[in-house]
């Protein structure tokens, strides 16, 4: 599992037209994309932890469930928005 979500480097602040433009319209998503289905890995490792664990575990893997699904959803809005400017650049 992840310790957390950060945004790719990439995805934060590009510009196409800039040094590596170009490159960063297929780099950037693609990293946001891999960072989102990473953290819906963590989300489903999570979770089998959690139906699987003793009772006396079950409150700390909750948590840790609770976390994944956290960074997941933050992953997703970050694909979704960079997606959402591409395709505002193209209109």
């Amino acid at each position: 599992m992840s310790s957390g979500f950060t945004r790719p480097a990439a995805a934060v602040g590009s510009v196409p037209g800039a040094e590596g433009g170009a490159a960063l319209l297929t780099d950037a998503p693609l990293a946001c994309y891999v960072s989102w289905r990473e953290e819906s890995e963590s989300v489903r490792t999570a979770y089998g932890l959690w139906r699987a664990g003793e009772p006396r575990e079950r409150a700390n893997a909750f948590a840790v469930y609770h976390a994944a699904l956290d960074r997941e959803e933050r992953a997703a809005l970050t694909f979704r928005e960079l997606v959402e400017r591409m395709r505002g650049r193209r209109a």
